[in-house]
């Protein structure tokens, strides 16, 4: 957690720390990102450097999770987490 900046202190005035954020991204028929929408502006992927799934069976969560994630690094050289929610077939992204 970190402060907001300009807010008056107490609890409320912590946010999350890289919090994942709805994200528009274009797949293959694979579900490999291949562009990501970040601030209006869509940028293609250049790399995707890791994948991995989060699945259903994993009970330390206390809440029914399944995700697919992917690490990538997109042509302006940013790296980002992306991930689907494959319960809802929405997209989040998480910046590196």
């Amino acid at each position: 957690m970190v402060p907001i900046p300009g807010a008056p202190g107490g609890a409320g005035a912590l946010r999350a720390l890289n919090s994942p954020v709805p994200a528009g991204v274009r797949s293959d028929k694979d579900g490999k990102p291949l562009a990501v929408r970040l601030e209006r502006a869509w940028q293609r992927v250049a790399q995707v450097s890791d994948r991995w799934h989060l699945g259903p069976d994993e009970w330390w969560t206390g809440e029914t999770v399944d995700r697919l994630y992917f690490t990538v690094r997109l042509d302006d050289g940013q790296r980002c987490t992306l991930y689907q929610d494959l319960l809802t077939s929405r997209w989040y992204s998480q910046r590196a």
